[in-house]
């Protein structure tokens, strides 16, 4: 059927089928087809056949913390009078007048978070297609908490010269009611073809640390009390700082925990029905049944946190007080007072008397918050919040405002700080 003249000279061309099989690598592949004729003559051509398989994708999980984390390790800048910005979460602090004692001034504090106050949890991982593999029609990631879906997101594919994207996975915990704790989560991320779906995933675990319900109002704390959390897997413990930092505890002997690789590893003991947690320096704080119910320093001094029923109450635990040390014989005490029926706080009272009155009457998605804060001179402190409970203003003093804004519902991206206050805020 080969013949050696211009196609337009052959006359209806005559065409034969053959059908072979071959074997192809992974990759590229060089076919190669010869037509001869009787006499030897023989044409040649190549063709480059790249063979890729549909199949899943390949996660690095990125920046999971998911045993320890320390907001003392935040890149933290200021966002305005009496409030910053940690880790791209706003704080707002709050105090009383100095008092001073054992030759030291102490304040105690408010502290407010935007973290704590609607806690987002966020998975992040880089997915990249490993090299052979055909591009998907697109890719699916999932986060699973608990057993139940949380969040999802469907993206445009990409391949494998587009190198690995970052995907972020985040859930609003308050509305979902997860309080503060450790919870298991497997995020999934598919590669979806027109012939069906290839998987990888990865779990682990995420710290929740939940203010939503707070007493002192969603988002609100006392600066350095702590808390404990037991019954973890494994005989684990969770401790939460007074500013949101958490970290879970491994057991390492009976009755003895440390604290994750991080910074300073801390360890916790058990003894007589109380937790003991040894700090650098000889410092130590005490827990009896989570509550954080002394602080003792290198020297020996002990600050007492005395926790019961307010008056008037029955079932609900509360911090009543804070007992200083001093050199007197009388004691130096802060004293908590509650109202309401959800028992907020309603004023705190520093030794020599003066109040600080937060008022526990602004309404958010998940309870109440402090709208504003009376100080002893009655000079009045005002807060902004938006539905979740995410401060959005702060008024000081002077009546001046500044503003903070999210985006997607999770970091402060803006803060406008009055400078020229005749032009607004």
């Amino acid at each position: 059927d080969y013949v050696s003249v211009p196609l337009e000279d052959c006359g209806a061309p005559r065409t034969s089928t053959t059908t072979s099989a071959a074997s192809f690598n992974i990759g590229d592949n060089t076919v190669s087809a010869h037509i001869c004729d009787n006499a030897g003559n023989c044409t040649t051509e190549s063709w480059t056949v790249t063979r890729v398989l549909q199949g899943p994708p390949v996660i690095a999980m990125k920046n999971l913390n998911s045993d320890n984390q320390d907001r003392g390790l935040c890149l933290t800048v200021g966002a305005g009078q009496a409030a910053g910005l940690s880790c791209g979460d706003l704080f707002v602090t709050h105090s009383l007048p100095a008092y001073r004692t054992m030759g030291r001034d102490r304040a105690l504090t408010l502290f407010y978070s935007s973290a704590a106050a609607t806690p987002r949890p966020t998975v992040a991982a880089v997915v990249t297609q490993p090299s052979g593999t055909q591009t998907p029609d697109s890719v699916l990631a999932r986060l699973t908490v608990s057993g139940v879906v949380r969040a999802s997101a469907w993206y445009s594919a990409w391949g494998t010269l587009s190198g690995g994207r970052q995907i972020a996975l985040s859930f609003d915990a308050a509305a979902v009611g997860l309080g503060t704790g450790v919870y298991p989560f497997t995020l999934l991320v598919r590669n979806q073809y027109t012939t069906g779906p290839q998987d990888a995933s990865y779990s682990g675990e995420l710290i929740v640390v939940s203010r939503a319900g707070s007493e002192f109002g969603s988002g609100w704390s006392v600066a350095g009390v702590e808390q404990l959390f037991t019954g973890l897997s494994s005989n684990r413990i969770l401790w939460v700082g007074g500013d949101g930092s958490a970290a879970v505890y491994d057991s390492v002997a009976p009755h003895t925990w440390i604290r994750p690789v991080g910074a300073f590893r801390d360890t916790v003991t058990y003894v007589a029905g109380t937790h003991t947690r040894f700090l650098r320096h000889g410092v130590k704080v005490v827990f009896n049944g989570g509550r954080h119910v002394q602080t003792i320093n290198r020297a020996g001094h002990v600050t007492q946190f005395a926790w019961g029923a307010p008056a008037g109450y029955s079932g609900i635990i509360r911090l009543l007080s804070v007992t200083v040390p001093t050199v007197s014989s009388s004691a130096q005490v802060y004293t908590f007072a509650y109202e309401g029926s959800s028992a907020f706080i309603d004023y705190i009272q520093d030794p020599s008397g003066r109040r600080i009155e937060p008022n526990v009457s602004t309404s958010t998605n998940y309870g109440y918050t402090i709208g504003y804060i009376d100080d002893p001179d009655l000079v009045r402190t005002s807060f902004e919040y938006d539905a979740l409970g995410r401060m959005t203003r702060r008024i000081g003093r002077r009546g001046y405002g500044t503003r903070y804004d999210y985006a997607n519902n999770l970091h402060v991206t803006q803060v406008r700080v009055p400078l020229n206050p005749s032009a607004g805020d």
